[in-house]
């Protein structure tokens, strides 16, 4: 990394910032001191990671990817959706690491003013030091508000054309900065009169506690927000009853996915912490459905379906007031050096322990045939895990060409109605939950506390401390924020 030509790039932005607002380039002068400089970690040839060290929190950000080839996959695509040709202002929330605000700008020209908005200023330095954006500062086509600096955003006429810019997941993740700038921008005057967003939620039990943080998030916004159980009729009578104008959901469903075909609604997912299986994909999807999905991989098969698929490489901060402080007694409780939160995936959602006992249980009945192609699958399903395990060290993802080889070379009687795929998914928490016990116990003889379902009381590893459960979100953002280092095993 050449850290003079970033000084180089960031200053010049900032020159440009002054003559527009003294106020906010002074303020990002200051901060951007040579100690600052010393919080940007060499990594990979590709990417660095910025270590942003604010209110006592360590968050990181890691650019190892090619950003550029993957926000230019989608921006285009977006622009040309949602961007009228009398289109004159664009809201930007959020300014991340700049990437898709570069391509935007290079994109629309001389077509539109972007106003970014943003409530962290390392954010802004990094973006700042990555994309010159004087060009665009000072013929006054990108207009920069920073929260806890300006008293209220910058006045711009507003038309209906205008188009509000963020990531779907920042919803959440800066639901009180967005609460208050989206009321000023979009719901008083002089802005258009706006009908009241309706959106229905399909909340997977798994993650009730964010589908409940995300719909009050939308609620304080604005929008009207219904919730629908894990049934088609029930999802069928919601859709009719409340005339919604988007559904949601937290992890992709395929009969809400058809829902939304049949009835001409967009349906937005996002996709979350898969461990080692694949998101169910199927054959053909509609451009009703938008994904936006954490895994790279994913994108491709979703688009190949038919679907509007987005890679968002980043993860919103999980602790949604920033101005949160532990107590004493929490800082007592939650602080370590080390912590994870998770299961082992023992016993306790593994498929692969359900799949395995219903197996045997069709052998039960005696017939030779259906107990020979028993023991070969289970067989097959065994070995392919073994060989999977001799990748997870190394961070590798064989299962699936594994898996296959292993069924050829056994060739099981077809008495066992499962597709690849499905076993594929079924064996991969197992495979994780190796995984996971695999690098835990490398890190011996450091302690780390585990937080998560009973199956820890049987990991025998004296250097793992079981803390019991932890609530997904308000209490795993308080051992977070206590933990010296969180590890986050998830997904190969």
């Amino acid at each position: 990394m050449n850290r003079e030509l970033l000084k180089k790039i960031l200053n010049a932005n900032l020159d440009s910032l002054k003559a527009r607002s003294r106020t906010l380039g002074d303020y990002l002068y200051k901060l951007s001191a040579e100690d600052y400089w010393d919080r940007l970690i060499p990594a990979k040839v590709t990417g660095y990671t910025l270590r942003i060290e604010r209110g006592g929190s360590v968050k990181s950000v890691n650019s190892g990817y090619d950003p550029f080839k993957e926000a230019q996959k989608h921006l285009d695509k977006d622009l040309k959706a949602r961007v009228s040709n009398d289109l004159s202002i664009i809201h930007y929330f959020g300014a991340g690491l700049g990437y898709h605000l570069k391509l935007m700008i290079e994109s629309l020209g001389d077509r539109a003013k972007i106003v970014l908005y943003e409530k962290e200023p390392d954010w802004l330095i990094l973006t700042f030091s990555i994309h010159d954006f004087t060009a665009e500062i000072d013929a006054g086509r990108l207009t920069v508000f920073l929260d806890g600096i300006f008293d209220s955003p910058p006045e711009f006429s507003r038309s209906p054309n205008d188009l509000l810019w963020a990531h779907p997941v920042l919803w959440v993740a800066y639901e009180k900065f967005y609460n208050k700038l989206m009321k000023s921008i979009i719901l008083s005057d002089p802005a258009p009169k706006l009908s009241v967003l309706n959106i229905i939620i399909y909340p997977y039990s798994a993650y009730l506690n964010l589908a409940n943080a995300v719909s009050q998030s939308l609620k304080d916004i604005g929008y009207s927000v219904a919730r629908c159980a894990d049934n088609s009729a029930d999802i069928r009578q919601s859709i009719f009853a409340n005339r919604p104008d988007i559904l949601f959901s937290l992890s992709f469903s395929a009969r809400i996915a058809r829902f939304a075909d049949d009835m001409k609604i967009p349906y937005v997912c996002w996709e979350l912490d898969k461990i080692m299986n694949e998101a169910y994909v199927p054959d053909t999807l509609s451009p009703y459905t938008h994904v936006f999905t954490t895994f790279s991989d994913d994108t491709g098969r979703f688009e190949k379906a038919g679907a509007n698929a987005c890679y968002l490489p980043a993860a919103p901060d999980i602790l949604l007031d920033d101005n949160y402080e532990l107590s004493s007694e929490e800082l007592k409780s939650y602080s370590c050096d080390v912590s994870f939160i998770g299961s082992p995936l023992i016993a306790t959602n593994n498929d692969y322990l359900n799949l395995i006992d219903t197996i045997r249980k069709a052998m039960a009945s005696g017939d030779a045939e259906l107990l020979k192609a028993g023991q070969s699958l289970i067989g097959a399903l065994r070995r392919a895990i073994e060989r999977q395990e001799e990748f997870s060290g190394i961070n590798v993802y064989k299962l699936p060409e594994l898996l296959d080889q292993e069924l050829k070379a056994d060739a099981p009687p077809s008495l066992f109605s499962f597709s690849k795929q499905s076993l594929c998914n079924i064996i991969a928490k197992q495979c994780c939950g190796y995984q996971r016990l695999y690098y835990l116990e490398k890190l011996s003889p450091v302690n780390v506390s585990v937080y998560g379902n009973e199956d820890w009381i049987n990991v025998k590893q004296d250097h793992l401390l079981y803390k019991g459960t932890a609530e997904f979100d308000r209490e795993a953002a308080k051992i977070f924020q206590a933990s010296k280092i969180n590890l986050d095993i998830t997904r190969i």
